[in-house]
């Protein structure tokens, strides 16, 4: 078969390690093989990743689509305008984007992603969508229309919403026609949806390739996806619900009983943080399926589908219809969180969920920038191993870049916590931020919301901008502008280390990234049980044991030193404030540019060091 896949470059040149990206995507898919493919980001994976599935596609004689899974909406902006660029290149390429169904709805709600599904497909049988309504009355031409005149997803989505159309229904509409699919993660690893959607399409597993962005999140983003929650408060309002708006006598009793059984375990949880119950305990009290169906279209109807609003009932009903389907890989327990009584459901084995995916599409492509081992991923998710190949570059640029000290007397491991250990790291803070001369981005990471929170009243720094749950990337480098010397504080696996980037032109902004802890996750239920699977697997308690809190802290790390270098001339200075980034267990899987860091020992210690820190930066 034909290597030449220059004739789908939309580029004048090949990046470095880019063409061979793309012939080995090629490769895999031509032979029905699952690639795991690390390539740095910002690098050019996206359309080495689309050029490869492409030519292969079209050499296979026709018949695939390619789904290219991104988990959020920034993500799904690359690959959108990748294949604009194929478009303008003059290949005839046909593409669709759908995200989260319910963030594609012209109505504004409240409710969760499960409810909206739920009252979205009432507001269709019932006629009262409007949206709904008009779509139907127009052509695909008119739609196409719509989407060669978009610029980036979000800009079709408003197009049609403008134009009285369902954007949802108008991407189903083209998606027929497709080569790709351009979608969330819910589209093929939610089943219930994966379904509905490939029925609609005619499609089975075999007829799809994949393409999967950011993969090294899949794991956590599958374990949240499968997992459910619901708290005493929810059943209370759940309760007033019913009462309110009519249901069966069933429905209310067994809210009653609901809410005695988990306020008995009141006691063991604020003593433990948890306990684990069987799931017959709740089943011996839940009514049949049809009463609580009839109890949740029967308030849905009360309130009025015309103002679509949160159901507390709804969150009950969809609970116990999971418990029901409860089986191995799931975990039913009790907690207290802040003295509110919490039911979850937990999903610690999502291989057995997603086996059947990876074993049964034609072909799937993982890529991430700091992709986990590839006994890893296959132990996790349920991938036959010879079905595997890998490509791995993980850095295209000089390791001369880097520059990495790690302090080894201080750490954030939980029995060594407290105000003495809070004030050493914002001490270390405090002496970098003045240490360094240079007026460019600092990057302080941080473990956990909480640890940043402990340490935060510590930092003196008045150009402080600091990361919460609902900041915005662009809110950040909005506020960067007015600051000389701005100290970023954010949170390892949040939102600004998915999608960070500051930069002047080429040149990135980012000089300095301090990891102030290593990221370990938190020991929890989850892990706890997601250890016993793969010590079953892998035959080794120790080796379940690093894949579970080593693999993850590792990847965090990587991922925050990632930020600062996109390109040759970028230079960055990584301060790893954790002695345990020495410990043989975390060194083996660490990246070449950690390898031979410079060991500071105090305070006095690394400030001798700023000459030489300085001397490194000015060089760019």
């Amino acid at each position: 078969m034909s290597f030449n896949l220059e004739e789908y470059l939309p580029y004048g040149r090949w990046r470095r390690g880019q063409r061979n990206l793309a012939k080995e995507v090629f490769r895999t898919v031509v032979n029905g093989e699952l690639l795991l493919a690390e390539y740095p980001t910002g690098a050019g994976k996206t359309i080495a990743s689309i050029i490869g599935v492409l030519k292969a596609i079209r050499e296979l004689g026709g018949g695939y689509k390619v789904f290219y899974l991104a988990k959020t909406k920034n993500q799904a902006l690359q690959p959108f305008k990748e294949l604009k660029k194929l478009r303008n290149k003059g290949i005839d390429v046909n593409f669709i984007f759908f995200r989260n169904k319910k963030d594609m709805c012209g109505f504004k709600h409240k409710m969760s992603y499960d409810e909206f599904i739920y009252t979205c497909n009432i507001y269709r049988k019932e006629g009262l969508c409007s949206f709904y309504k008009k779509t139907l009355k127009e052509d695909s031409e008119y739609f196409k229309a719509l989407l060669d005149t978009a610029e980036d997803p979000m800009h079709f989505i408003s197009l049609t919403r403008e134009n009285g159309l369902c954007p949802y229904e108008v991407a189903r509409a083209l998606a027929g026609d497709a080569e790709f699919i351009i979608g969330a993660y819910q589209y093929i690893f939610n089943h219930e949806i994966r379904d509905v959607f490939l029925g609609s399409l005619n499609l089975d597993l075999n007829d799809i390739v994949l393409i999967i962005d950011e993969a090294h999140n899949l794991p956590d983003i599958l374990s949240d996806m499968y997992s459910y929650s619901i708290n005493e408060i929810t059943i209370r309002a759940a309760k007033k619900e019913v009462r309110k708006y009519g249901g069966w006598r069933e429905s209310l009793d067994f809210l009653t009983k609901l809410l005695s059984l988990i306020q008995g375990f009141k006691v063991q949880t604020k003593r433990l943080g948890w306990i684990e119950v069987n799931p017959s305990l709740l089943l011996s009290i839940a009514p049949e399926t049809e009463v609580l169906n009839e109890t949740l279209l029967n308030i849905l109807r009360q309130k009025g589908f015309e103002t679509p609003s949160k159901s507390y009932f709804y969150r009950i009903h969809k609970f116990i219809l999971k418990l029901k389907a409860y089986n191995l890989g799931y975990t039913l327990v009790i907690r207290s969180r802040e003295d509110i009584l919490t039911l979850d459901l937990i999903c610690f084995d999502v291989s057995r969920e997603v086996s059947r995916i990876f074993n049964n599409v034609h072909s799937a492509v993982l890529m991430s920038g700091t992709l986990q081992p590839r006994e890893y991923i296959s132990s996790i998710l349920g991938i036959n191993p010879h079905k595997i190949r890998e490509f791995r570059i993980p850095r295209i640029f000089p390791v001369e870049n880097w520059l990495v000290y790690v302090a080894t007397d201080v750490t954030s491991k939980y029995s060594e916590r407290g105000d003495y250990m809070y004030r050493k790291i914002a001490e270390y803070i405090n002496v970098i931020d003045r240490g360094v001369g240079e007026k460019c981005v600092r990057l302080v990471v941080f473990p956990s919301y909480d640890l940043m929170k402990a340490i935060m009243p510590y930092i003196e720094s008045r150009e402080m901008i600091i990361e919460r749950e609902d900041t915005s990337i662009s809110e950040v480098i909005r506020k960067i502008r007015d600051m000389d010397r701005p100290l970023i504080l954010s949170v390892a696996g949040g939102k600004l280390m998915e999608g960070i980037e500051i930069r002047h032109g080429r040149k990135s902004l980012i000089r300095v990234v301090v990891v102030a802890g290593l990221p370990f996750p938190e020991p929890s239920i989850y892990s706890s049980k997601l250890i016993d699977v793969l010590a079953a697997r892998l035959k080794s308690k120790d080796k379940a044991w690093q894949f579970v809190f080593v693999v993850p802290a590792v990847i965090r790390v990587r991922q925050s030193a990632g930020r600062a270098v996109r390109s040759d001339r970028d230079r960055v200075v990584v301060f790893v404030l954790d002695k345990r980034m020495l410990n043989e267990k975390v060194r083996k899987y660490l990246s070449l540019e950690f390898s031979n860091p410079r060991i500071v020992n105090g305070i006095q210690n690394l400030e001798r060091e700023f000459a030489f820190i300085n001397e490194f930066l000015s060089h760019n």
